[in-house]
């Protein structure tokens, strides 16, 4: 019998887990795999203002169990307790139900589609089962809630009750705390994109959605991934390419030079720290095809070809009984051309359509 199996992209705007999962990263919620019995209880929410664009995509278990389909479907909760496991769909008035919430993320233009593209292979027992995908793009700014205050993503991943009753599986997963407000000064918003879709553990689709999923799937969606953490990004001292040979008497003659801008990006400054699920999605943002840094673009800089494991994060701790830290990184500018001035600035690509691009019923 099959089991609920959830894959969930270090891309993702937002962290989500299982309350229930192994306390390891990529499974349980920060307080339980973060936080050791001798750390200091140190909480984190993750910050978002109303007009950020959330991106989440999930891949789950596709098996048809007695004429039955797997599903995944996303809820926006106002209240949840990682403690009793109470929850609150948004605008319901009962808790522990997805019943009675004011807003339908499952529906477009929200949800941005379900395919069949990828498979799980079990690393221990090689058995391959097929996976279905789905991605929810959203702002609080589409969905008009304008109320500051702390909110929680719920991801339900089901394998469907029979004719007779019987439950095959069901998991519930949670996201981080989200602080909504109008703006989070200090912080910094990362924008990414990718050229083609990406397996080995990146686990990224970025074809086959539409804004329009189910009510025609003539609008393509290109996803622009989406984060925002604590930090800042301040010039760094120049670098430069330098070509050039000794004459006799070692006179050096130069050939080529080149001025590189480079930057200094810390996340985790002017704050208590961030969780290493954190810096886990920021460096997915900084290793895309193409990433953003408050609508500017960068680029790490690496000039070697090989295939060896590498760090690009030095990471500060206050002490080790604090589980938050700091990490930076240098970066420089991906384009020269970049130095133009354009007025006004030109806008990333969003490739998203507002509700009220929609008629009546699909918004």
């Amino acid at each position: 019998m099959a089991l609920p199996i959830t894959l969930l992209p270090a891309i993702n705007s937002i962290y989500i887990s299982d309350p229930n999962g192994l306390k390891v990263l990529g499974q349980s919620p920060y307080g339980a795999y973060g936080i050791q019995p001798w750390m200091y209880a140190a909480k984190y929410q993750s910050k978002f203002q109303f007009s950020d664009s959330i991106n989440i995509t999930a891949h789950i278990q596709d098996g048809i169990i007695d004429g039955r389909t797997s599903f995944a479907k996303l809820y926006l909760c106002d209240f949840y307790d990682p403690n009793s496991g109470d929850y609150r769909v948004y605008g319901a008035t009962a808790y522990n139900t997805t019943v009675g919430s004011s807003i339908d993320l499952n529906v477009a233009p929200y949800l941005k589609g379900a395919q069949e593209l990828m498979s799980y292979t079990d690393p221990f027992t090689q058995v391959v089962t097929p996976l279905k995908s789905y991605m929810w793009a959203f702002s609080f700014d589409d969905l008009s809630i304008a109320d500051s205050g702390t909110y929680y993503l719920l991801l339900v991943n089901s394998i469907p009750i029979d004719d007779v009753g019987h439950t095959y599986g069901k998991t519930l997963l949670f996201s981080e705390p989200m602080f909504m407000r109008e703006t989070h000064p200090n912080t910094l918003l990362f924008q990414s994109t990718f050229n083609t879709n990406k397996a080995d553990n990146w686990n990224i689709i970025v074809t086959g959605w539409f804004n329009d999923y189910g009510a025609g799937n003539s609008q393509t969606y290109s996803p622009v991934f989406l984060n925002r953490v604590d930090g800042w990004v301040i010039d760094d001292d120049p670098s430069s390419v330098l070509v050039g040979y000794s004459q006799q008497l070692w006179e050096q003659v130069q050939t080529f030079s080149k001025l590189v801008r480079m930057k200094s990006l810390a996340i985790g400054e002017l704050s208590t720290g961030i969780p290493p699920h954190m810096l886990e999605g920021i460096t997915a943002q900084i290793l895309a095809d193409t990433f953003w840094i408050n609508q500017y673009s960068y680029i790490l800089p690496n000039s070697s070809n090989s295939t060896q494991l590498q760090k690009i994060w030095k990471s500060r701790r206050p002490n080790a009984a604090y589980p938050l830290f700091y990490a930076g990184t240098p970066l420089m500018e991906r384009f020269q051309a970049q130095g133009a001035i354009i007025t006004p600035p030109p806008p990333i690509p969003t490739h998203y359509f507002s509700p009220a691009d929609f008629s009546d019923g699909f918004a």
